[in-house]
């Protein structure tokens, strides 16, 4: 059984890596499988949580998902405003408001 829940969060910083991938060419376990063994390289963690953020470029209100809609995934940690990517790994902003949670 899947549980979706709906939280409020603060702003949060993250570091690492991300790739392009469509609903019909999940690119998760590539850039899951890049980043696991990388992020003991990043500095400042602020917990033990990895990040898995999928950001549609569509606007899903005024086009539905289908097999081809695109999405940016990224695997991350979240660190402090002074944290340095690592060679290879980038920075991500996700803004204070709400999101959704998937648990399996």
């Amino acid at each position: 059984m899947i549980d979706i829940q709906v939280q409020e969060i603060e702003a949060k910083r993250l570091i690492g890596i991300s790739g392009k991938g469509s609903i019909s060419n999940d690119i998760t376990p590539q850039v899951f499988k890049d980043f696991m063994p990388r992020k003991r390289k990043i500095t400042n963690v602020q917990n033990t949580h990895i990040y898995s953020v999928q950001l549609f470029e569509a606007d899903l209100n005024q086009n539905p998902i289908n097999p081809s809609t695109t999405f940016t995934r990224i695997a991350a940690v979240e660190v402090s405003e002074d944290s340095v990517p690592p060679q290879g790994m980038g920075t991500f902003e996700i803004p204070a408001g709400f999101v959704s949670h998937l648990y399996s």
